[in-house]
């Protein structure tokens, strides 16, 4: 008896230091790339909005929790400075106070929480607004409280409901997670409850919050069309799916393979089956709607959440604790590892270093409202170059620069579309009159666009 004590007072502190470990490292990582993480496409666009006091969050209201202390630094006019690292580590703080108190009840379990963060792809640390990480981690919460013996029912949906109205993908995390669930317990009227509260949660998200996005609606369609699935490995997502695998997403063969032989020891043969159907099923479902493919950042996003539902499975299904602390430190290193091989770090890093540069260089010979057509490699996806710009100004406290880059043939309709008393955002934007900008962080002259054909 003393030594099995031993033992498992042994493999909880080991529990505990690991989860120090990897969340100090992701904060770390984090804390130090706070510019190239929010100077960058969707983040900036957030960014701005959030300086510029305007609209944040349209139907997916569990993100405005990650938003909301920089919200009341914006409101109490600080400077932009403090209000980016205020954004910057509101989400990952989320996930160490998670951590925090569930390890008070079960430090091998509360490792699913910086074990999320470490699963997402490489390049999932430059996205700074996350509404999937968000969504995850709402998930995960849901997944802890419900294989405890008595959870409360109101905390159970609590977080169901924050899942589904941060991230559409909480369908199929909530799914897996009820899989998980089932999987690890033979109670079957506590699974019927947690049915009837996801179920209950999810309508009530509909009520509230009925997805706006006619962009979602558009990828969800591709499931219902048959050419989709008839020629599945002939789409983008497909090679980038095959090709991954043994890159940043082998921890989804490592905890399927894992899942099998472990399975079929410890549960009945249909729940492995059925917990490795979902694997496949949902792999099969995310090639088919995002077929077109995306920037390398924006697929580690779409394929994301499979690995969160093998986690969640992969958890559910073992009880040896010393090989979850095997796995978790090996994913944890090889995350780091694949961080550091990816270069990506520096080329997000560069990126922000040449929006500042160009920015004080247009300040030095003052101008203010910038029209280039001129692209430049060094800057990647520059439709967000108007906000990028603006935020960067704002933060380093410089002159406010508005640099807009113009589609080939588009330079003359661009320039020619706005006032002295207008600037351009991004192209599917209209134009924003410069007396609607928040004051304390932006100001710009009413004068006409410098039109630069040759930087960028």
């Amino acid at each position: 008896m003393i030594s099995y004590l031993k033992k498992y007072l042994a493999q909880e502190k080991l529990s505990g230091l690991l989860g120090i470990l990897m969340l100090a490292s992701w904060l770390s990582a984090v804390v130090y790339y706070t510019l190239p993480r929010w100077l960058h496409t969707d983040s900036a666009y957030t960014l701005f909005r959030l300086l510029n006091k305007e609209a944040l969050v349209y139907d997916r209201f569990t993100n405005y929790l990650q938003l909301a202390p920089a919200v009341l630094a914006v409101k109490m006019a600080l400077p932009a400075n403090v209000v980016v690292h205020l954004v910057n580590i509101t989400l990952p703080l989320f996930f160490v106070a998670a951590w925090f108190f569930t390890q008070r009840i079960s430090t091998h379990k509360a490792l699913v929480f910086p074990l999320m963060l470490w699963l997402s792809g490489p390049e999932m640390l430059f996205i700074g607004y996350s509404e999937i990480h968000m969504a995850v981690l709402c998930c995960s919460l849901f997944w802890f409280l419900s294989t405890e013996a008595n959870p409360p029912k109101w905390a159970l949906f609590v977080t169901s409901l924050g899942a589904f109205m941060a991230h559409p993908a909480a369908l199929m995390l909530m799914g897996g997670s009820l899989l998980a669930v089932w999987i690890s317990s033979n109670e079957s009227k506590k699974w019927r409850d947690l049915i009837l509260i996801n179920i209950s949660a999810a309508f009530l998200q509909y009520l509230i919050s009925p997805a706006t996005n006619n962009y979602d609606s558009g990828l969800l369609e591709k499931i219902k069309t048959p050419s989709g699935w008839l020629h599945i490995t002939s789409h983008y997502s497909w090679d980038y799916l095959c090709a991954n695998l043994s890159g940043w997403m082998w921890p989804l063969i490592a905890m399927f393979v894992t899942l099998a032989v472990i399975g079929f020891k410890q549960v009945k043969p249909l729940k492995t089956i059925l917990g490795l159907a979902y694997i496949v099923i949902c792999c099969l479902m995310l090639v088919v709607v995002y077929q077109s493919g995306d920037a390398t950042v924006m697929m580690q996003k779409f394929f994301y959440p499979v690995l969160v539902v093998a986690a969640l499975l992969f958890f559910s299904h073992n009880s040896y604790a010393k090989l979850v602390h095997t796995y978790t430190a090996v994913f944890w290193l090889s995350g780091i590892v694949f961080f550091l091989l990816h270069g990506n770090g520096y080329f997000y890093r560069q990126r922000a270093k040449e929006v500042a540069f160009q920015s004080k260089q247009y300040t030095k010979d003052g101008y203010q409202k910038v029209i280039v057509n001129h692209y430049n490699e060094a800057i990647g996806t520059p439709w967000a170059l108007p906000y990028e710009s603006m935020c960067i100004a704002a933060i380093e406290k410089q002159p406010t620069v508005s640099i807009r880059y113009s589609e080939n043939g588009r330079l003359k309709p661009d320039s020619m579309a706005v006032g002295d008393t207008l600037y351009l955002g991004a192209t599917f934007m209209p134009p924003f009159h410069v007396k609607t900008l928040n004051s304390v962080y932006f100001k710009l002259d009413e004068k006409p666009y410098f039109i630069d054909s040759l930087k960028m």
